[in-house]
């Protein structure tokens, strides 16, 4: 980012929008910009302003432009601690560039970094770090504070895929924050903001025996896939088709429709190659030659061992708490679209599947929530687990099972089961009977569970 764009930002951020009142004159002059900020923006307590660098440019009623000189300068105060808007006044238009007044970089205690809603933490290889949002507060021993601007920033490298540690060091202190970088995006996903709890199942008089009694859940930040996967993208993650594909054609047509006979297993592996090809870390250990302890089902064959790595940033399945979540959206009633929803709204009732997102989404911007085909979830299915007092922050089901949670409901369901607590469950290596059941991706935003500072 260009300086004067980085001021502007760091500026409007911490202060808005100042204003200030040029002085008279002839009114030549449309309007005045600033081409370049001046080059010191940081300065000690009593040090004069230097306007060394600093270019004012008039625009003219007849559209020409020219740098001007004669302006005069106001809002600058040496003697205070402070990001501060100084004023250019021209012909009576004014423009701003900002400055910071600081105490002496000894006397800094620690360092604060602050982001807005438009700082980015994803990138795709090869670009460059965008600072946009970004402001970086030094707090001094006396408890004063001020933006810092001239500070130095290590650690990003735009052709290093995966989760990085990017360092900002200034006055002799640091603070980091964290982003991605990503080889490609196979999959796209919606952010889902965490951090507040929701009613998880259904109250009394509403859905079934297995979705009572709603509980209190809290979840931090992740990032969901926008779609169900299709079969075109399972095929190009994996190279080849689910070992039970078959009963939906392969081109145009199916291509977009959800990747269904994919068994509870094959997406974990989905998950852990997408991770591969984006650069992240697998989400996932899976040992196909140990029999999984949690798994009690008598009819699975395979019974591998997978295992959920801790603080893995790559792809994995959602549990059905964040699954819930982000389904309903912000909304408290059966269906993210209220009491009720329509076949304009969703893909139930009828005689087979659609193309991924061929109905509006969620306010989330999640398609196929509702509806379409049903989605595989992390947990173990328990029909009395919401009666079993479980963990209420992030939680990821029971122990032990023999079938995997299924959600969303499917094309051939009636309205009552697609609502966004119905749930059910499915034996994790699949079948022929599959046909209506896919998945979906997640990936957390803060793989350690902590947000930066």
């Amino acid at each position: 980012m260009k300086r004067a764009a980085l001021l502007a930002a760091a500026l409007a951020a911490m202060i808005g929008t100042a204003s200030c009142d040029g002085g008279g004159g002839i009114r030549n002059a449309e309007s005045i910009s600033i081409a370049s900020a001046p080059a010191k923006t940081e300065y000690l307590l009593g040090e004069e302003l230097d306007l060394a660098g600093l270019a004012v440019v008039a625009a003219y009623p007849d559209g020409t432009e020219g740098e001007v000189t004669g302006y005069s300068i106001t809002g600058y105060n040496s003697q205070r601690l402070s990001l501060q808007a100084v004023c250019v006044s021209y012909q009576g238009k004014t423009a701003e560039f900002a400055v910071t007044v600081v105490q002496d970089a000894s006397m800094i205690g620690s360092l604060i970094i602050e982001t807005g809603p438009d700082f980015r933490t994803e990138y795709l290889a090869g670009e460059e770090l965008d600072l946009s949002g970004f402001a970086l507060h030094a707090v001094y021993v006396d408890g004063t504070s001020a933006v810092a601007f001239n500070y130095s920033l290590e650690g990003f490298d735009s052709e290093r895929t995966g989760l990085q540690i990017v360092n900002a060091s200034y006055g002799g202190r640091s603070a980091s924050f964290r982003v991605a970088v990503l080889r490609r995006m196979l999959v796209e996903a919606a952010e889902v903001l965490g951090g507040v709890f929701f009613s998880m199942g259904s109250p009394e008089g509403e859905g079934e025996a297995d979705e009572r009694p709603q509980r209190r859940v809290i979840l931090t930040c992740f990032y969901m896939g926008r779609r169900p996967v299709t079969q075109g993208q399972y095929r190009e993650a994996m190279g080849a088709d689910p070992a039970l594909f078959g009963s939906v054609p392969a081109g145009d047509s199916g291509d977009g429709l959800p990747a269904v006979l994919a068994s509870w297993y094959e997406a974990a592996e989905f998950c852990n190659r997408l991770s591969e090809l984006e650069g992240l870390g697998p989400a996932y250990s899976i040992d196909k030659s140990a029999a999984d302890p949690g798994n009690s089902n008598p009819g699975d064959p395979l019974k591998w061992a997978v295992t959920l790595l801790d603080g893995a940033d790559g792809y994995r399945l959602p549990t059905e708490a964040e699954w819930e979540y982000a389904c309903r959206a912000g909304t408290s009633t059966a269906y993210s679209t209220g009491a009720g929803i329509t076949a304009e709204q969703a893909n139930f009732g009828s005689a087979g599947l659609k193309p991924a997102g061929s109905y509006p989404p969620n306010p989330l911007g999640l398609y196929d929530m509702h509806g379409n085909a049903l989605e595989w979830c992390w947990d173990w299915y328990d029909g009395e687990y919401y009666q079993k007092s479980p963990p209420n922050a992030n939680p990821v089901g029971p122990a032990v099972g023999e079938r995997r949670v299924v959600r969303g409901g499917k094309f051939d369901s009636p309205a009552g089961q697609i609502r966004s607590a119905s749930r059910g469950g499915r034996d994790p290596q699949g079948g022929a009977d599959c046909g209506d059941l896919g998945f979906r991706v997640l990936r957390p935003k803060y793989p350690d569970g902590i947000p930066p500072p």
